[in-house]
């Protein structure tokens, strides 16, 4: 492990590529936990009465000497990692603090003494939300820790100070494997056809009754469609003239246009 020793005896973890390049400074630490070392000026880069400036070892790693400002991961100002810093733009707002003390171990957790109960909070923008209560207990301040962690995953995205980290790594990390078990099917694509369908028999025009009828007979004179004339369809014949039409295309003409009602018409026996 890649360790950098401050004045007070706190170690500070780095990467391998930047331990080289700082070790060999005197580093001493803020009360916010944050290390930092004095430089001296150049005599002709002075203004004023100020001959050291203030140096930040998290932002020596990242080589940031603007005004973006470089944000921890995880909150704890010890691990200055490459894995671990972030860098941002200067209007970004710092969105959560490091744990300092409390009731709980836990980030976004406090006990309420008025009601005996874990209370789970977040601070977004400046202004603290509620996120509920929680039976006492490890179990309810447990809860009240992975409710934390989801409104902060929610609002902050991978800048995302989290009590549990490893959960959505292990949830990533399972569903990448339920993905490469999971085999693509192939589906050929067939053309759909239509299955002739047998046709329903002709039901018959009409039903006597058996018995003998009652009253005058009726019957049923049933005539056949007249064909259109040879060469000619029936929607031909709705163009020609009506003087130059013959019986027979007049009966076609009429059988086409009324159908079932003309093809059965009945007649009236007398006697």
């Amino acid at each position: 492990m890649n360790v950098i020793k401050l004045n007070n005896g706190t170690e500070v973890r780095v990467s391998p590529e930047d331990h080289a390049r700082l070790a060999g400074y005197s580093w001493s630490r803020f009360r916010n936990g944050r290390a930092y070392r004095k430089e001296l000026i150049p005599r002709e880069e002075r203004g004023g009465k100020k001959t050291h400036r203030t140096l930040l070892l998290h932002r020596e790693v990242m080589g940031v000497d603007d005004d973006r400002q470089v944000i921890f991961r995880d909150g704890d100002a010890t691990n200055c990692t490459r894995e671990n810093l972030v860098v941002v733009d200067a209007n970004f707002r710092p969105r959560q603090r490091a744990k300092k003390g409390g009731s709980s171990q836990y980030r976004g957790v406090g006990w309420n003494r008025a009601k005996g109960m874990w209370q789970a909070y977040v601070r977004v923008n400046g202004k603290l939300r509620h996120l509920g209560f929680f039976p006492e207990g490890p179990e309810g301040e447990e809860k009240a820790a992975r409710a934390y962690d989801e409104v902060a995953r929610a609002e902050f995205g991978e800048l995302a100070v989290l009590n549990f980290p490893r959960v959505r790594r292990r949830r990533l990390a399972a569903h990448a494997s339920a993905l490469l078990k999971s085999k693509p099917r192939l589906v050929a694509s067939v053309p759909l056809r239509a299955e002739p369908q047998p046709s329903a028999p002709a039901a018959p025009l009409l039903a006597m009754p058996a018995g003998p009828l009652p009253g005058p007979v009726v019957a049923v004179e049933v005539q056949p469609e007249a064909p259109a004339a040879p060469g000619e369809s029936v929607e031909a014949l709705f163009q020609k003239p009506v003087a130059e039409l013959t019986p027979e295309e007049l009966e076609a003409m009429k059988a086409r246009f009324l159908g079932d009602r003309y093809r059965a018409r009945p007649r009236r026996l007398v006697g």
